[in-house]
């Protein structure tokens, strides 16, 4: 429990850092996710995490998007 406790502390810092600089969560999240989980698993959340973080900009900036250079 003590580790997922860990986690969430060091991923509210990550995502406070990300918002202000722009990136820099994942770098500092892999590290504590291969300490906790160990590596396979860590790749695995830190890809499922890339998706929804992607997902949630393209839902977010929905019509800030260039379709045409999307389709090029």
């Amino acid at each position: 429990m003590g580790g997922y406790l860990f986690v969430l502390f060091v991923g509210l810092v990550a995502g406070a850092v990300s918002g202000v600089i722009g990136t820099g969560s994942f770098i500092m999240l892999l590290h504590v996710l291969v300490f906790t989980f160990g590596p396979k698993q860590a790749v695995l959340i830190m890809a499922v995490a890339a998706v929804m973080a992607n997902i949630s900009g393209v839902i977010a900036w929905w019509r800030e998007i260039n379709w045409k250079a999307f389709a090029a």
